[in-house]
């Protein structure tokens, strides 16, 4: 069997696979709480918009730098779009970085939150 090297097809794949995830969710609210399924919805679209940034800035952001692979040893390395690209790529890449983790903080603050609330209920109980 063939491997599967072509990023784009990669990440078409991925969506189609979050996009149904995304629809079972949506059919099945599989959460007690409400506030639980938004939030699992939203890292869902978060995730689809997560996987559509990579598709369209792969392989370059900058419109000077379109068509050109600007990774690497390439000898378009060195051109003065590729550098401003991978300085851009760079920015992209912190904000995505600090967006992800700040989307976990709370998504794990929200469930410890819902964790005790439901001990001290069981305690009173």
């Amino acid at each position: 069997s063939k491997q599967v090297d072509e990023p784009m097809l990669q990440g078409a794949a991925t969506i189609v696979v979050l996009t149904g995830l995304l629809a079972a969710h949506s059919f099945t609210r599989p959460y007690i709480a409400a506030e639980v399924d938004a939030l699992d919805f939203a890292g869902l679209c978060g995730s689809i918009f997560y996987v559509l940034a990579g598709i369209l800035f792969y392989p370059s952001i900058t419109v000077k730098a379109q068509g050109s692979l600007c990774h690497g040893e390439d000898v378009l390395s060195s051109e003065p779009f590729c550098t401003k690209d991978r300085a851009v790529k760079d920015v992209v890449s912190v904000v995505t970085l600090v967006a992800v983790s700040a989307t976990l903080a709370i998504s794990g603050g929200i469930a410890l939150f819902f964790v005790r609330e439901e001990r001290l209920s069981r305690r009173s109980a």
